[in-house]
This record gives C-alpha cells, structure tokens and sequence, in this order.
C-alpha cells in the first residue's frame, strides 16, 4: 500500500508485557478506547471489537511504538490477516509531540493515535522479517519450556526414587546456564531488529 493514502481511522497502541492499551479515532476524534490481554486471543478480541464499531479495515492504520519482544504477537497478528501496521521507534514519537500532560498507558495509546494522525506522510508500512519473527517464536517457546523445569523440580524431591534425583540434580546444575544462554540470544536478536524492523 502506498504512503499517501488518508486514513480516516486510526489505532494508537502502547504495548506492555501482558497488555495492549488502544486509542481508535476517526478523524482525530476519540471513537473507542479499552485494552486487550498481549495474546492472540486478546488480538481476535479486539478484531471482533473493531468490526463491530464498523470500522473498515482497509481504512484503518494500526500505530505502535517498537518494544522489541513484546510487538511479537501483535506482528503476527498484522501478518496472518494483512493489516496496516505502522512501526515507529518510542523517541520519533516523542519528540515530534513535544510535552504531553499525564502518564499512563492509555494516555501513550492516544498520544501514538495523534502522532499517526498528523505524520501519516511519514508513514512506512511494516513488513515482516520472515526469518528474525521465527526466532524470536522458538526463543520465547525454548523459555517457555526452561521455565517449567523448577515445577517439574519441586515435584521430583518429594520422589524416593534415587536415580530420578540424581538426574534431576544434573539437569538443575544446566539450568541457570541455559537461561544466560537464552537472554543473551534474544538480547543480541532484539539489538539487531528492534531498531529497524524491515520498512519498504
């Protein structure tokens, strides 16, 4: 899609861990605000949500700022159903509106609304580095799966049985090197893509 088109909506979205604050505007006028949990559950949520405020979605610009991992699900998201993301860096927007009274996440989700509003000549459209979303997925399933090990753990102390311990014991001994090797791979991927995530 091209740079110039005028998009009369408008979805300003501060990103966190757990949650996506949302702005929708029409026109630079507030329509609907609330958040969704950061999954894709909250994703088809806020889709269902959308189309039944009528909102056509090929007039409809979803802004963020880039928060590294945490953009993950909703990139996938755009992704799968081809939607206009506009992925902007945090300072781009911060300068541009200068001082803003008030701090909170749904204060930020509109300020990112307005800021796409009034620069949509600045507009590039997100594209997807294949290879760079595909291993930030296996990173976050390989922490996932480390993280279950202490529960798994817990469980087997209370076990009799002197071989299951020992091994536990081997396995526990790998972990804290396991995850020093997994932050500092994400670390270096985030590095590498957080700050320019593919544009054309």
């Amino acid at each position: 899609m091209g740079n110039h088109k005028n998009y009369k909506y408008i979805l300003g979205i501060d990103i966190s861990k757990k949650r996506l604050d949302c702005c929708l505007t029409y026109k630079n006028q507030l329509l609907w605000e609330g958040n969704i949990p950061n999954t894709k559950s909250g994703l088809t949520a806020l889709f269902r949500k959308l189309k039944s405020l009528k909102v056509a979605i090929g007039d409809l610009l979803f802004c963020c700022e880039n928060t590294g991992i945490y953009t993950l699900p909703l990139l996938r998201f755009v992704q799968e159903h081809n939607l206009n993301l506009w992925l902007e860096a945090p300072i781009t927007i911060k300068k541009s509106l200068g001082f803003v009274r008030g701090k909170s996440d749904q204060v930020d989700a509109h300020r990112i609304a307005t800021y796409a509003y009034h620069f949509q000549d600045k507009y590039r459209p997100w594209a997807p580095p294949k290879k760079s979303i595909e291993t930030l997925r296996s990173l976050s399933k390989r922490r996932k799966n480390l993280l279950k090990v202490e529960p798994a753990a817990t469980k087997l102390r209370r076990n009799k049985d002197n071989g299951q311990q020992n091994r536990l014991q081997r396995g526990l001994k790998k972990l804290p090197q396991h995850l020093a090797s997994h932050k500092k791979d994400t670390e270096q991927i985030e590095k590498r893509e957080a700050s320019g995530f593919v544009c054309f």
